[in-house]
């Protein structure tokens, strides 16, 4: 989104700033907004009246970067909160609209001693779209790469009614990936229960385990966004204060979240001691924490009882914060688990290609060919290909 758009918009009442970042209600008080919500907003209003499909309104928010439709959704269920019912209209399978009259309010600079007035635009909002007018087509890559997809999730979703012991949720799939160059913002304090979980530190005596702590961070991102009512932050924003010696209350504010959890791995063999701390954003303070020293077989042990712990200390402030729901083990293959976080770790890496990716997973799903999240992760990793490498991925579809 454009940081130095001087623009404001008004609506019902409602005013955005967009040079601010802020939005204010009907009676002048600043309603806070997760900032890819507000960037939604943003462009909803740059485009009122149009059919806005929900590829080009994640390209538009999440830039360059490959994000799951829920977060998309979980954006939209915040604004119609913050604004209320019949401002954001679904057109069902097709994407949204802002059908609210809006006018376009555009800061000029000053010719001369005294400030001139703002120029301003009504924009016009057509009806609400039919069903029967035309939208985009989708690319040929893009619909090389939907094919692989499907061609996936239907191995997966034979594998997934199959017989597993129970334990917390690890989910297939990844929410809100922010980018890390998103503008500065003014800090406004969550309303909502909303957590970022930072990348665990690898302390362990070689330091070769950077891959598996950002992997386990990972998991319990993707296990905490099963939570209804919380708000949960992508791993691309979180994990840009990497390596940074931050506060957290400052990367509370930047993020827009009231909770982080953070920790450490140590892994030497098949013993592991992971810390893990939730904190309060806002005051700093600990709200809990936990060592665990356990073998590497009781992993899935851990990740579930940091997750109930969680919840546990969330519900206590956020009553609408539920618990995890009780999903199946993913695998019974530590080594094809541990592989399976080595990818998690090092996916996104400038550095290495794609196609060393896809080999370490294809190595995962032989070892255990019913690991479903394996399975889905590498239709993560396929649609990336046909997105950002489209020759590359031409041939390697034709060559198999």
């Amino acid at each position: 989104m454009n940081a130095g758009d001087r623009s404001s918009f008004e609506f019902a009442g409602f005013r955005l700033d967009a040079a601010q970042r802020r939005l204010y209600g009907p009676d002048g008080q600043p309603i806070p907004l997760a900032a890819r919500a507000f960037d939604t907003l943003l462009y909803l209003l740059e485009h009122p009246g149009a059919l806005l499909d929900k590829d080009r309104l994640m390209q538009a928010v999440w830039p360059n970067v490959i994000v799951a439709e829920n977060n998309l959704n979980q954006a939209i269920t915040q604004l119609r909160r913050a604004l209320g019912e019949g401002h954001i209209v679904t057109i069902a399978g097709r994407g949204y609209q802002f059908v609210t009259p809006v006018q376009r309010l555009t800061a000029i600079p000053p010719a001369s001693e005294h400030d001139s007035q703002p120029e301003t635009e009504t924009l016009q909002v057509p009806d609400v779209v039919p069903v029967d007018t035309p939208i985009r087509r989708p690319s040929p890559w893009l619909w090389a790469g939907a094919v692989a997809l499907a061609i996936l999730l239907l191995a997966v979703v034979g594998l997934w009614d199959r017989t597993a012991p129970q334990r917390v949720a690890e989910p297939t799939t990844a929410i809100a990936t922010e980018t890390s160059t998103t503008p500065k913002q003014v800090a406004v304090t969550a309303a909502v229960p909303s957590i970022a979980v930072l990348p665990f530190v690898d302390m362990s005596p070689n330091k070769d385990q950077e891959y598996f702590a950002d992997g386990l961070a990972e998991e319990l991102i993707n296990q905490l966004v099963q939570i209804p009512g919380l708000l949960v932050i992508g791993r691309t924003s979180s994990f840009s204060f990497k390596g940074k010696d931050a506060d957290l209350r400052t990367i509370g504010q930047t993020l827009g979240v009231n909770h982080i959890l953070e920790g450490s791995v140590r892994k030497a063999g098949n013993q592991l001691r992971i810390t893990a701390q939730l904190t309060d954003a806002q005051s700093g303070m600990h709200a809990w924490s936990q060592t665990y020293d356990r073998e590497l077989d009781d992993i899935f042990a851990i990740q579930t009882d940091i997750g109930l712990k969680v919840t546990g200390a969330l519900a206590a402030e956020f009553p609408q914060a539920k618990r995890v729901p009780v999903e199946k083990v993913p695998t019974q293959s530590i080594e094809a688990y541990t592989l399976y976080l080595e990818v998690q770790g090092l996916f996104g890496r400038a550095a290495l290609p794609l196609s060393f990716m896809l080999e370490k997973i294809n190595r995962v799903v032989e070892l255990d060919p019913e690991f479903v999240e394996a399975w889905i992760f590498k239709a993560r990793i396929h649609g990336n290909m046909a997105n950002r490498q489209p020759g590359q991925y031409a041939k390697e579809v034709s060559a198999q």
